[in-house]
């Protein structure tokens, strides 16, 4: 391994080539898999008389099986699983944490669909303020149906899958958790083992899980460069998103303005991208 390539800015966008020359052989292959999945221009995936680069990779979400969930997976209360793969994972689970985010979602009672986003916890993805929505988070010091997630992107242990999982309500204190260690640790996120599992707690209208996070190690350190460029590749995308998102949106708003004066110059926004996805 050259030094050049070890001390490169990961904040750059470097080739396929160059991370591979960076990363331990024994983690090449899954690492520079990630990152293609990521480049929908590098996918290799093969899925018949299609342009895979017009579609975007979105890892799939672990959830927790409640009581009240909807799936047709052979899974347990207290379970992890993901309805994006159908898999069941054993607990716990080990990752690596590598990227996290906060933001907004209101969802359908019973279900996994989001019906409203906000990315910045202001606005939705459609324009709606949250302070004036009736559906806010604590309002009037009452949960309501839309919540704050803290959410994080994972990585097996090899780099070889990526997961995202939200955290919020109880579980929320098992995102927190990860955060505050690593902060007082002064280590980044991709330094530090944590074991994701369940604990069954009692509450009002009956039991049910809750996430839980245990730190259990360091990350070997040939490994640290790959979880840094990874972070700065999502980081980067992240913010790409939020950008195109409030152009949209301020967009959208001047369309509504103009149509409300009447001076005809506004056209409908019909092509606005669907951001509930991202």
């Amino acid at each position: 391994m050259s030094n050049e390539i070890q001390t490169v800015d990961p904040s750059a966008k470097l080739s396929l080539e160059q991370i591979a020359e960076a990363v331990p052989e024994a983690y090449r292959e899954k690492v520079v898999g990630l990152f293609r999945l990521l480049d929908p221009s590098e996918s290799k995936l093969e899925l018949g008389d299609l342009d895979t680069s017009r579609y975007v990779y979105r890892p799939p979400m672990i959830r927790i099986k409640q009581a009240m969930s909807q799936t047709n997976l052979p899974v347990k209360n207290g379970d992890l699983y993901s309805a994006d793969t159908g898999e069941i994972y054993d607990r716990p689970l080990k990752l690596i944490p590598i990227f996290t985010w906060e933001n907004r979602m209101k969802f359908g009672q019973g279900t996994d669909k989001e019906l409203c986003i906000s990315e910045d916890k202001e606005h939705s993805i459609n324009g709606l303020e949250c302070a004036t929505c009736l559906d806010r988070p604590w309002r009037d010091k009452q949960r309501q149906e839309c919540n704050d997630f803290l959410h994080f992107l994972f990585v097996t242990p090899d780099f070889g899958k990526m997961f995202k999982i939200g955290y919020s309500g109880a579980s929320a204190k098992a995102g927190r958790n990860i955060i505050s260690q690593c902060m007082s640790s002064g280590e980044n996120l991709w330094t530090r083992f944590y074991d994701l599992n369940t604990e069954e707690v009692k509450g009002p209208k009956g039991n049910y899980y809750v996430a839980t996070t245990v730190f259990t190690g360091s990350t070997p350190k040939e490994i640290h460069f790959a979880g840094a460029a990874l972070n700065k590749a999502l980081k980067k995308a992240r913010l790409a998103m939020k950008y195109d998102l409030t152009t949209k949106l301020a967009e959208n708003s001047a369309v509504v303005a103009n149509a409300m004066a009447g001076n005809g110059t506004g056209t409908p926004a019909t092509n606005m991208k669907d951001f509930a996805n991202l």
